[in-house]
């Protein structure tokens, strides 16, 4: 893959096949993107598919233990069970199992891939470009090498740019799970006060129409998260 070819691709799994392939992609990350996808597709009925997205995406975050996502994944395993594979909400409950899986680091993409090839895989092409968006959001451009994030942009005003970029993180629109745009922008305007000069940084923090989410790599970058 080419970068003009990773700023254009529709194929999410494709993509996160070339985010291993440069070893940009983390356990962390890859959860996080499977839950994204999850709240992106139509979502389930069943109160077993909200415990198992939001149980990964605790676990994601070190909030709660390897039984609990276990129970979450066999839970929303049975849920899914019930339901013809025809169904539109089948890859939705699929996908809530692979972000609630211990090994999401290669369930993720290999899953993608096999729902894909298998003929199973029946998102709208507004979903798929969704997906895709969510891809560039976690993972930047691989092409390119991570922005470096100055400390004393950390330190100014007492800590408010990672004050800022936590409220983010952790204040989101549910029940898409999108980070607020509004909160972004402010968190932008605080680091060019704070001296950010890296035009990638803030441009990504400003971007019209991107879908951010957890895990978007700028607020990571901020936080210290991988």
């Amino acid at each position: 893959m080419t970068e003009a070819e990773w700023l254009t691709c529709t194929d999410a799994a494709t993509m996160l096949d070339e985010v291993r392939y440069r070893d940009r992609g983390s356990e962390r990350k890859l959860r996080l993107f499977a839950c994204a996808c999850v709240r992106a597709l139509p979502l389930g009925t069943d109160e077993r598919f909200y415990v198992a997205v939001e149980t990964a995406e605790r676990y994601a975050d070190g909030k709660t233990s390897k039984v609990a996502l276990k129970r979450a994944r066999q839970a929303v395993r049975a849920a899914r069970h019930a339901l013809p594979i025809g169904e539109a909400e089948w890859t939705s409950y699929w996908l809530a199992e692979v972000a609630a899986t211990e090994n999401a680091y290669g369930m993720v993409a290999n899953g993608l891939q096999r729902l894909a090839t298998g003929g199973i895989l029946n998102w709208s092409t507004g979903q798929q470009a969704a997906c895709c968006t969510i891809v560039r959001d976690l993972f930047d451009n691989p092409f390119r090498s991570a922005p470096v994030i100055n400390p004393t942009w950390l330190c100014w005003s007492e800590g408010t740019v990672r004050t800022l970029a936590q409220a983010a993180y952790d204040d989101r629109l549910l029940p898409s799970g999108g980070l607020d745009p509004v909160r972004l922008a402010v968190l932008a305007d605080a680091l060019e006060d704070a001296g950010c000069d890296n035009d990638a940084v803030l441009s990504h923090l400003r971007q019209q129409g991107m879908f951010h989410v957890r895990g978007c790599w700028a607020v990571d970058r901020l936080l210290g998260k991988g």
